[in-house]
């Protein structure tokens, strides 16, 4: 991001020159709520260039696809205009990796706003796609941050095998299933770890082939009931 003229906005990192010398005086500078020292970043001088409608394109297909999906593991609190604040636990769509600037990420949240965040506050929990929003926002399935006791009572109305995705409550960067069972609902707790997804013994790439997986295969077991997962809980 860069300040012209009173007006913000940001560049493609081809399209400018990093200036070295005189930045930042007070050197490291930034120290968050977790202590740890956040690397200053370079300035960069704009070089004025040619703009076409493709150049335009490009620009907004970078700035709209999601390389990953990320978690806050500390409270980071933006110290300029071109940093993007974030709360321990929040989710982030990370946009671009921006080449001059390896310690520091391009990311948006969920109202849509952007910004530079440091690198090791966050971890990744899930690789991105390119379109627009989270990855599961879209899905049928992912009910979001609702509670248990809200999806046992929207469960209440559904028949044996239907299920829903939710954030976790207690694990802030989980998720859990809830399905309706036969004699009450079900809860799975399933942990990101290392960009995939747990649950037991088991890991998957992604939600959609863990769901895949268990529509074939049996997600609970035991003497009176065996259960599948059927299909999306209607919203």
């Amino acid at each position: 991001m860069v300040k012209i003229n009173g007006r913000t906005g940001w560049f493609p990192s081809n399209y400018v020159e990093e200036v070295l010398d005189h930045v930042y005086p007070g050197g490291n500078g930034n120290v968050g709520s977790n202590g740890c020292s956040v690397e200053s970043r370079s300035a960069v001088a704009v070089v004025p260039v040619p703009t076409s409608s493709t150049h335009t394109t490009n620009v907004l297909e970078i700035l709209n696809r999601v390389l990953q999906c990320v978690i806050g593991l500390y409270s980071f609190d933006a110290s300029t205009a071109e940093e993007l604040s974030f709360r321990k636990g929040e989710r982030l769509d990370i946009i671009d990796h921006p080449a001059h600037d390896p310690d520091w990420w391009l990311a948006r949240n969920t109202v849509g706003e952007q910004g530079l965040v440091p690198k090791n506050y966050i971890e990744v929990v899930s690789p991105g796609n390119t379109s627009t929003g989270t990855l599961m926002e879209r899905e049928p399935w992912f009910f979001g941050r609702i509670s248990r006791d809200e999806a046992d009572r929207l469960l209440a109305s559904g028949r044996e095998g239907e299920f829903l995705v939710r954030d976790s409550e207690s694990n802030p960067g989980d998720l859990s299933i809830s399905m309706r069972g036969v004699e009450r609902n079900k809860h799975f707790k399933v942990q990101t770890i290392g960009g995939q997804l747990h649950i037991g013994s088991r890991a998957f790439p992604s939600m959609t082939s863990l769901i895949q997986h268990y529509t074939a295969n049996p997600i609970f077991s035991s003497g009176t009931e065996k259960l599948y997962l059927t299909r999306p809980l209607p919203k």
